[in-house]
């Protein structure tokens, strides 16, 4: 039992060892800016959309009860059992729901946006084919002999 559960172990943990997948970024800094301008594109339009069909879906709730509203609202105060409220009450929690769900879009789209600028702004600087890891300001130094 005891080398079943050795030889259980060592595989274990062969497999784990195995899977380790190391993270690379070979990707320039302009691939990375169009990758967060596009993602930053994408997510504003997205949340755009749930936006504003979250308003009209709102808006053509609250019109629905305005035109029978007094008698949902008796209804829901006196006990009676209608079912006239339930389209305007399903636009209403609908559209404020899909309202809400625009908000971590925007979001996203605020982050890829200031990732896509600090992709160009983290560039590194590089003097005769010489990389300077450490600083993101180029120093310029003048010598002039007599």
């Amino acid at each position: 039992m005891g080398k079943i559960f050795l030889f259980f172990l060592l595989l274990f943990f062969q497999i784990a060892y195995g899977q380790v997948i190391e993270k690379t970024n070979n990707k320039t800094s302009q691939e990375l800016f169009d990758y967060h301008s596009l993602k930053q594109k994408n997510n504003k339009t997205t949340a755009w959309i749930l936006l504003s069909s979250g308003v009209a879906m709102t808006a053509g709730g609250f019109a629905i009860m305005k035109n029978n509203g007094k008698e949902i609202i008796t209804d829901i105060f006196t006990g009676k059992s209608s079912n006239d409220g339930t389209a305007s009450s399903l636009l209403i929690i609908g559209g404020g729901a899909t309202t809400l769900a625009s908000i971590p879009f925007f979001i996203s789209a605020g982050k890829h946006k200031r990732k896509a600028t600090l992709s160009l702004k983290g560039e590194q600087n590089i003097v005769r084919n010489i990389k300077i890891d450490s600083s993101n300001y180029l120093g310029v130094n003048i010598t002039i002999h007599f």
